[in-house]
């Protein structure tokens, strides 16, 4: 989705870097948020989250994860 910057928060260089593409970029700030808002509606919206878990109910119980599996 390319929705956001991934960084070690101990990497002062790697902050830098994000920091300084944020302000010097806005049109990179808008597109990331534009995919961000995509990224939370096809994984987090109503329709999706109802649909993962009808599919979870209509899977017969020998193919799901059991406790032990993990």
């Amino acid at each position: 989705y390319d929705a956001g910057w991934a960084v070690d928060p101990t990497n002062k260089k790697q902050l830098e870097a994000v920091f300084s593409e944020i302000y010097s970029s806005p049109e990179i700030v808008r597109a990331k948020a534009k995919n961000a808002k995509q990224l939370a509606k096809d994984n987090f919206s109503w329709d999706s989250s109802v649909s993962q878990l009808l599919e979870l109910i209509d899977r017969p119980i020998s193919s799901r994860m059991r406790e032990t599996d993990l």
